[in-house]
C-alpha cells in the first residue's frame, strides 16, 4: 500500500500497510505522518489517494477491537473531503513477511 507515505519506508503496491505492525510514535520524531487521536485511531493530515484533505486511520486487532499500530494486524483508512465527508475507505493488512519498523533507541 503506497498510502499513507513514510518516510522510513519504501511504499509498493500491495494489500498489506507498513503503519500496521509499526513501531514508530510520535514522540520518536521519526517523521511519522501520523498522529494518535485515541488508541487505534490516528489521523493523516494531507492529499490522500482518492483526492481527499485528511484521512482517519482504524487500527484494530479482529473485528472493532481498536489496538494501536504497533501491535495492529488489521488497519481502515477512511478518506475525507475539506468538509470532512467520507469519500474511500480502504483495507490493508500486516505483512507477514516484513520486519516492522522500529526506533533507534
Amino acid at each position: 500500500m503506497k498510502f499513507p507515505v513514510c518516510p522510513n519506508m519504501i511504499p509498493e503496491d500491495s494489500i498489506y500497510s507498513s503503519c500496521v505492525g509499526c513501531q514508530i510514535k510520535e514522540e520518536h520524531n521519526m517523521g511519522c505522518p501520523l498522529k494518535r487521536i485515541n488508541e487505534g485511531v490516528y489521523e493523516f493530515v494531507g492529499e490522500t489517494p482518492a483526492g481527499g484533505k485528511k484521512a482517519l486511520l482504524y487500527f484494530t486487532i479482529e473485528g472493532k477491537q481498536y489496538r494501536d499500530k504497533d501491535v495492529s494486524k488489521f488497519v481502515e483508512i477512511q478518506e475525507l473531503d475539506g468538509e470532512g465527508r467520507l469519500i474511500a475507505i480502504e483495507h490493508a493488512f500486516a505483512d507477514p513477511n516484513k520486519e516492522t519498523i522500529k526506533p533507534n533507541k
